[in-house]
C-alpha cells in the first residue's frame, strides 16, 4: 500500500475525532425542556423522590422533556421499577458526586429509538463525579438511537457488560477521566481516549469493525484491553498515551492499525509473534513521524524480525526492514523507526539495526 494513501487514511483519522468533539459540545449543550437540578429538598439521597428535584418532580429523561444535573458532592441511588432511560441529557459534576443503581438488575439504556425515531441520549461525568452501573445487568449506549458518553476529569465504572451502537454514538474519556466496565459489545460508534484519558477493558476481546473507529492521544493516555485488539476494518489510530493488550488479531478483512505516537504493549509477545493476521495486507503500520514503539512481552529479537521481514509492521505502508530498530529491554523487545537523521546512515550499513539496553 502506497505511503500516499496511508496519509489519506490518517488524515480521516483527525477528522474523526474532531467530528467526536463537536458531536460531544453540540449533544451536551443542547436544550430539552427544562433543566432539572438536583436541591435534595426530600431530605434523601434517593433519585426518584421527586422533591429531591427542582420543580419536585423527577426529570423525564426518557421522553427528552428534562435535561438533569447531579452535583453537590452527594452519593445518590437509584432503585429501581423499570429501566433508567435517557434520551436527553444527564450531567453529574463535582468531586464526591455520584449515581449508582443498587437493588435489582434493570437495565440502563442511554439513546433509543422511540416509536420509530432515533433519540440522542448524552451522559457528562464530569470533574471528579462518578457513574456506577452497580446492579444493573446490561449498559446500552445507542439503544435503537444514538449515545454519546463523555467522562471528562471524571469516573464511569460498568460493573455489566457495555453496548455501544449506532453510527453517530461515541464513548469520550479525557481530561485524566477514567472508565473501567466489565466487556464491550459494540457494533458501530466512535471511542476515543485522550488528555490522560484511561479506559480499561476487563474481559473479552474488542473488535474494530467497519462503522467502529478507536483512537488513542495524549502522552498520558491509556487503553487497557485484557484480551485481543482486533481491528477489522474500522479505523485504528494509536498517536499517544499507551494501548496495552493481549494481542493484535488482524482475523477477518485486510486493514491496518495506524500506529504515529505512543506505545502499544502486547502482553504475548511469543504467541504468533505478537501479530496474528489471516491475509497479507494486514499490518500495524508506522505513519506520520513514526514516533511509536510497540512492546512484545516475553519475546526476543527474533520475534520482533519476524514481524518485520514478513510485512505485519510497515513504515509508511512499505515493507522495509531497514526503517526499524529492535531492541532488546528487560520482559521482551521494542520495536521503534530509525530516527529520521540517522535513516541515511543506517541505510549505508545496509540492513536492520539491533541493540541491547535495559529499561
Amino acid at each position: 500500500m502506497s505511503s500516499t494513501r496511508r496519509f489519506r487514511s490518517l488524515r480521516i483519522a483527525s477528522g474523526a475525532c474532531s467530528a467526536l468533539a463537536v458531536a460531544i459540545l453540540a449533544t451536551a449543550g443542547a436544550a430539552a425542556g427544562a433543566e432539572l437540578t438536583w436541591d435534595g429538598g426530600a431530605g434523601t439521597l434517593n433519585y426518584l423522590d421527586a422533591a429531591n428535584w427542582t420543580e419536585d418532580r423527577v426529570p423525564d429523561l426518557a421522553n427528552a422533556t428534562d435535561t438533569a444535573v447531579l452535583s453537590g458532592g452527594v452519593a445518590v441511588t437509584y432503585t429501581p421499577g423499570g429501566d433508567w432511560l435517557n434520551n436527553s441529557t444527564f450531567t453529574i459534576t463535582g468531586a464526591g458526586t455520584s449515581w449508582t443503581q443498587v437493588e435489582g438488575i434493570a437495565w440502563i439504556k442511554i439513546g433509543r429509538d422511540n416509536g420509530g425515531t432515533p433519540q440522542t441520549g448524552t451522559l457528562n461525568i464530569l470533574d471528579g463525579a462518578t457513574f456506577n452501573t452497580g446492579t444493573s445487568g446490561n449498559f446500552m449506549a445507542g439503544n435503537g438511537g444514538y449515545a454519546v458518553i463523555n467522562v471528562s476529569g471524571g469516573t464511569f465504572n460498568a460493573a455489566s457488560s457495555v453496548t455501544l451502537s449506532g453510527i453517530n454514538s461515541a464513548i469520550a474519556v479525557t481530561n485524566n477521566g477514567s472508565a473501567t466496565i466489565a466487556s464491550l459489545s459494540w457494533s458501530q460508534g466512535a471511542i476515543s481516549v485522550d488528555s490522560g484519558g484511561v479506559l480499561t477493558v476487563n474481559d473479552g476481546h474488542v473488535s474494530v469493525a467497519e462503522d467502529r473507529s478507536l483512537s488513542l492521544a495524549g502522552d498520558a493516555s491509556q487503553i487497557n484491553l485484557a484480551g485481543e485488539l482486533k481491528p477489522a476494518g474500522g479505523l485504528v489510530q494509536v498517536s499517544g498515551g499507551t494501548l496495552t493488550a493481549s494481542l493484535i488479531s488482524f482475523d477477518s478483512v485486510d486493514t491496518s492499525l495506524l500506529f504515529s505516537g505512543g506505545r502499544i504493549n502486547l502482553t504475548n509477545g511469543t504467541s504468533f509473534d505478537g501479530i496474528f493476521r489471516a491475509g497479507a495486507e494486514r499490518y500495524v503500520d508506522f505513519v506520520g513521524d513514526a514516533q511509536g514503539v510497540l512492546f512484545l512481552g516475553g519475546a526476543d529479537p527474533s520475534n520482533a524480525l519476524n514481524l518485520i521481514n514478513d510485512g505485519r509492521v510497515r513504515y509508511m505502508g512499505v515493507l522495509d526492514p531497514s526503517k526499524f530498530i529492535v531492541t532488546e529491554v528487560d520482559g521482551g523487545v521494542e520495536i521503534s523507526a530509525v530516527p529520521e537523521p540517522a535513516m541515511l546512515s543506517m541505510l549505508a550499513l545496509g540492513g536492520l539495526a539491533m541493540r541491547r539496553r535495559r529499561r
